[in-house]
């Protein structure tokens, strides 16, 4: 499916992304004290990989600034197998058979994605009024990401 991005404004058409790799969940920052002084961290893996999901963000956005208005957003986590799992396990896996339970929350890799694209593909986080996320099994982990733009001007719901 390709767009005429020249002949399209933003706010008609979704915005899709493939962020290569294992995906990292959102991490709760970190406190040290040195003395009477708490300092606030994020984990580097953390902000990491937001500069990686802004990267791929920043690309898909091809010029284009921040939507305005509320959007749908679609998170497919596709995450490595355990490499000690025999073939027939992987098999099963690959053909759907067996369900993604990595310890990996979905609301987490979700947040971390959603955090990533704020002020890339829409101002603000809060703009997200669908949000769908699944985790499945793959040989070549990444996290797909599409985020389609709602028009509720006519008084219903857009898909």
């Amino acid at each position: 499916m390709g767009f005429n991005l020249t002949n399209m404004a933003l706010k008609d058409r979704a915005v899709s992304f493939v962020v290569p790799g294992d995906p990292t969940p959102w991490m709760r920052p970190r406190a040290d004290s040195r003395g009477k002084f708490v300092r606030i961290f994020n984990h580097k893996k953390h902000d990491k990989y937001l500069a990686i999901i802004r990267t791929w963000a920043n690309a898909a956005m091809k010029g284009y600034g921040p939507m305005a208005d509320p959007c749908a957003v679609t998170v497919v986590a596709h995450l490595g197998m355990p490499k000690s799992w025999p073939l027939y396990k992987k098999r099963a896996a690959r053909a759907g058979r067996i369900p993604c339970m990595d310890p990996k929350d979905c609301d987490n890799i979700a947040k971390i994605v959603c955090d990533g694209m704020n002020g890339v593909v829409y101002e603000d986080d809060r703009q997200i009024v669908r949000l769908v996320v699944e985790k499945e099994w793959s040989d070549n982990p990444c996290v797909i990401v599409r985020v389609t733009p709602l028009d509720f001007s006519k008084g219903g719901r857009d898909v």
